[in-house]
């Protein structure tokens, strides 16, 4: 694609009535026909346009069933056309799309961890010697050995959105679960098995890399995340690979896979059974914290682009708009400063 290819502008940083000429992938593509009271006769075109700092719904209004053919898959078009709102979110009207011809440089597309990589390396690492229950040392070990687990588990995103929906999004997501299951450990030292816990907290989210692939420039499910989700996926795995330990002792296996396959705290979530022991219990609320703070934070560092004043606009997962209006913690210090 030559010079052109060079994204000028990147998804966050765009705001209403802003004019768009650039380039994005394209998912998710549908044709809806017209309304009869419209008039009009024939489709026009719904479709996701994503780069590495986000996503936005497009909609073409005219000349869509052209384009419709060349949108399967992840496409990288160049797309002009305005930003607009709909329903208090931001959405791209596009005047024109026309897909890209040549290479593309992935890193403008795929959104990145804002951490460094080789840092949150080096923190699972510490976090795995932290279990010293011989059963569950070596099933850590044994499957952060194994270099294919181990590379895809430290690219996979941890979802296609709502949270940590970028490359090292599993292992950040992972990690902050560890050190909320930290906090929970200490204070409950009676009732918490703690290398049990610590376990939950860096397998529960496993069958993501099995669940999520991320080759086509955009994140997207694969057949069999399709078929059985990655609770049951993640499961799967650790039981298999327990199999290898003759003398696994059995209630610690039970107990774990229920609280993988839990984690989600309840049916309407995706889990098959509620969490039935304090462990279980304790690893859904801790991953539940890390995903909506983490969706929280997304929503805030975005919303200066699609909201007027202190208020975000309505998020659809929320169901409410959020105050931006509170100190930050930059400005509270500098008010308490100003105290003294």
């Amino acid at each position: 694609m030559g010079d052109k290819s060079l994204k000028k502008k990147y998804i966050n940083a765009l705001q209403v009535g802003e004019r768009v000429n650039d380039y994005f992938v394209a998912t998710g593509a549908t044709l809806t026909p017209f309304r009869p009271e419209s008039g009009k006769s024939g489709c026009f075109l719904r479709c996701t346009l994503s780069d590495r700092s986000g996503s936005l719904p497009a909609i073409m209004w005219e000349g869509g069933e052209d384009v419709f053919p060349r949108l399967q898959g992840n496409a990288i078009v160049r797309v002009l056309g305005t930003v607009g709102q709909y329903r208090g979110e931001l959405q791209v009207v596009v005047d024109r799309l026309t897909t890209a011809v040549g290479s593309v440089d992935p890193s403008c597309f795929l959104p990145q961890a804002p951490r460094s990589r080789q840092e949150m390396e080096k923190e699972l690492q510490i976090a795995i010697k932290k279990v010293q229950t011989e059963p569950l040392s070596w099933l850590l070990n044994d499957l952060f050995s194994d270099q294919s687990f181990y590379r895809h588990f430290i690219q996979a995103p941890a979802a296609k959105n709502v949270h940590h929906a970028y490359l090292g999004g599993l292992l950040e997501h992972t990690l902050e679960t560890f050190c909320f299951a930290t906090v929970v450990a200490n204070r409950y030292p009676e009732y918490i098995n703690r290398d049990l816990l610590f376990t939950g907290a860096i397998l529960h989210d496993c069958g993501k890399i099995i669940e999520y692939e991320w080759e086509g420039l955009a994140f997207s499910l694969t057949d069999q995340g399709r078929l059985f989700g990655h609770l049951v996926l993640g499961a799967k795995l650790v039981e298999e690979r327990i199999g290898r330990h003759s003398n696994f002792p059995v209630a610690i296996k039970q107990e774990l896979i229920h609280m993988i396959l839990s984690h989600h705290g309840t049916q309407e979530w995706g889990s098959p059974q509620p969490p039935k022991t304090i462990n279980a219990f304790a690893l859904h609320h801790v991953d539940y914290l890390s995903s909506e703070l983490n969706h929280f934070q997304g929503l805030l560092d975005g919303a200066s682009a699609s909201a007027s004043g202190l208020w975000t606009a309505m998020d659809w997962k929320l169901g409410r708009s959020v105050f931006r209006g509170f100190l930050t913690c930059d400005n509270a210090a500098a008010a308490r400063e100003g105290e003294d």
